[in-house]
């Protein structure tokens, strides 16, 4: 019951809006009675948090079977596919993600448990940075690069209607890895 009442939840944001999200609208619309949602939930925060540490295990599942075979920029690029595609495939979790991250709307615990669940391509972009193909940065500044690019491609396809198409993808990437790969100087 719990994961239906987080899907719930994920569902009524998407059609809804973040800010319309209460307790009692949410039941009334699926036909729950607000009770099951507070035997569940502490809170209407403690839902957000709950929802929110869901959309982002289900992101890092989409993420963990990546080929990591080719170049570290390769398998960069097919992280970044992998999150375009799961993203537009799963566009409440994206929407819920997107707003309640932008918003400040999630907890530290959930925020601290959401980056939990991002380890996997945290790993790789910790191992681009000790491996020297990545500049030193901070990581987390390295995956809010990554993701924040990879939400204006599909705040784009939302606003045309149309998939971004394969040049508008290369260029993001090529973005993206000129921010990121570290610079070689030429000693002379």
């Amino acid at each position: 019951m719990r994961e239906k009442l987080i899907q719930a939840a994920i569902e009524f944001v998407y059609k809804h809006g973040f800010h319309g999200l209460s307790m009692g609208k949410l039941a009334s619309s699926h036909k729950i009675a607000v009770g099951n949602f507070y035997y569940h939930f502490k809170s209407k925060q403690d839902l957000i948090d709950h929802c929110y540490i869901q959309c982002k295990k289900n992101e890092a599942l989409a993420l963990a079977n990546i080929d990591t075979k080719g170049s570290y920029k390769k398998q960069l690029s097919k992280y970044l596919a992998a999150l375009l595609n799961y993203y537009r495939t799963h566009m409440a979790e994206y929407t819920f993600v997107k707003d309640t991250e932008s918003g400040g709307a999630i907890g530290i615990a959930a925020r601290m448990a959401g980056r939990t669940e991002e380890s996997h391509f945290a790993q790789f972009i910790q191992a681009g940075i000790a491996q020297d193909h990545l500049r030193t940065i901070n990581p987390e500044l390295a995956i809010q690069l990554c993701t924040s690019s990879i939400h204006s491609l599909i705040t784009q396809e939302k606003l045309t209607g149309t998939a971004s198409i394969t040049a508008d993808i290369d260029d993001v990437m090529n973005f993206i890895w000129r921010g990121l790969k570290r610079q070689i100087k030429n000693k002379l």
